[in-house]
């Protein structure tokens, strides 16, 4: 007799067996400590850059290309990522972990204001 079988002619038991795991999983989930707003700072600045009716390719062209030349100065980034879209695009900046990120916030504000 296989377990499928077995499972099969003794359904109360199998269904008492499912109840306790869930219940033991419920029970183990809500005793386990969480935080609920831990202490991590991701080192990544968004930029949104936008135009009213630009098309994507301009938008690379026009706006998302002198930005990153104006952003690749800045000392620490780790990786630049950026989208063109209808109506503009956005710039990812993302910093080496342990970046003083009030000052590379202050230096990617400086870039975009110039």
């Amino acid at each position: 007799m296989g377990i499928v079988e077995y499972a099969i002619r003794n359904a109360r038991l199998t269904i008492s067996i499912l109840l306790f795991f869930l219940v033991a999983g419920s029970l183990s989930y809500i005793s386990i400590p969480k935080e609920a707003e831990p202490d991590i700072q991701i080192p990544i600045i968004y930029v949104s850059l936008g135009y009213q009716g630009i098309s994507p390719e301009d938008s690379e062209r026009l706006l998302l290309r002198p930005m990153e030349t104006k952003l690749k100065s800045i000392t620490g980034i780790k990786e630049m990522r950026s989208t063109a879209y209808q109506g503009g695009g956005n710039v990812i900046v993302e910093f080496q972990a342990g970046a003083d990120l009030n000052k590379a916030l202050d230096d990617v504000r400086n870039k975009v204001s110039d």
